[in-house]
């Protein structure tokens, strides 16, 4: 099948921002369990607000966790070589996407809390519209976000908040 690029992390990680960087730069479309899951709540007439995506993210997870990757793939790539998916939080996601693949290249966003939470505040976004410290601690605490720190050790490489630290990335994944 496929090659793909999946990037993890915490809310506020940098996830979106990162993918959306590597797109531009490698030409790939993005794949998006978010976008997917705002998507399917407004034409189900859904609430939109993020413990609501969370808690449906979960059922998915729940019901068939490969299925709900391959849904969120049709719904946002067209058929390409390589794509980047964003938003990866579950082993059983991982072990799909593993599975699926012939290639694969994992990259944790790695990123302090309180720069998190500053991003989380000032960021424009539909899910999160109350924009507090308990909320964002709400959020992080729902069971969906809970498998992240497993997933770190079984990525290919960290990515910090350093200028160095991006441009190592670049340069390996000018190798795939």
């Amino acid at each position: 099948m496929k090659n793909v690029i999946c990037i993890i992390g915490q809310i506020s990680s940098g996830k979106s921002y990162l993918a959306s960087e590597i797109s531009k730069k490698l030409d790939i479309p993005i794949v998006s369990f978010g976008k997917y899951l705002v998507n399917y709540s407004r034409e189900n007439n859904l609430s939109t607000e993020r413990a609501d995506l969370q808690d449906l993210g979960e059922k998915f997870i729940k019901q068939d966790a490969e299925k709900f990757l391959q849904n969120v793939i049709q719904y946002s790539a067209p058929v390409e070589d390589k794509i980047i998916i964003e938003g990866v939080r579950h082993l059983s996601i991982q072990n799909a996407i593993v599975n699926s693949f012939n290639s694969h290249y994992f990259i944790f966003c790695d990123t302090p809390d309180a720069i998190r939470y500053e991003r989380f505040i000032f960021r424009n976004k539909e899910s999160d519209s109350i924009k507090t410290m308990e909320s964002f601690d709400n959020a992080n605490a729902h069971k969906v976000e809970q498998e992240i720190p497993l997933l770190k050790d079984r990525c290919n490489f960290h990515l910090t908040v350093t200028d160095e630290s991006r441009s190592q990335l670049y340069k390996e994944l000018s190798h795939l």
